[in-house]
């Protein structure tokens, strides 16, 4: 028997919208960083408030290393989302760029009592620590990245490590 072909509209939900910090953060995986930068200022100059955003224009600037500017974004996203250790550790780094180790190291230890865990802020105070000098103090950074390291499958990626993964930095540790 042959069967009718409905020309009924379709029941599937339309695709999900595209959001803005979709959209701008394609642009910024493609080293697209103006463009990253001349939309995401506009949409939040439009509304303002979106720490992600505000996060991802932080990262845009400093990669064109106008890092002024990409403190300003970054201290508006820690404003707007106070318990996101993401955001200390994108200060940090933006920080140490600018030769200010004192103040990167504190946010560094901002972000691990938000998050214990925080593999790359172990390891960036470990390499912080031993390039001041504090051995001791670096190796227990390191060790603690590497205890927490060993709980994660190799292929994980790690968070706010722009696609590392855990093996990767195990090796960079060690």
């Amino acid at each position: 028997p042959m069967r009718a072909v409905s020309n009924a509209p379709s029941l599937a939900a339309p695709p999900a919208a595209v959001s803005e910090y979709e959209q701008a953060l394609a642009l910024y995986e493609n080293g697209r960083y103006e463009e990253v930068i001349e939309r995401t200022e506009r949409a939040l100059n439009g509304n303002g408030s979106d720490p992600k955003l505000m996060s991802l224009l932080a990262k845009a600037y400093a990669n064109r290393g106008q890092l002024t500017d990409a403190i300003v974004w970054c201290e508006k996203a820690i404003s707007a989302e106070k318990l996101n250790p993401g955001h200390y550790h994108l200060r940090a780094v933006i920080l140490q760029e600018q030769g200010d180790l004192e103040n990167a190291i504190a946010s560094l230890k901002r972000a691990l009592y938000l998050d214990s865990d925080f593999v790359l802020a172990h390891y960036m105070l470990g390499n912080l620590s031993q390039q001041s000098g504090k051995i001791r103090e670096s190796r227990k950074y390191f060790e603690n990245a590497l205890a927490l390291l060993k709980g994660v499958g190799q292929e994980t990626v790690l968070t706010e490590c722009e696609g590392m993964t855990a093996g990767r930095m195990q090796q960079l540790i060690l």
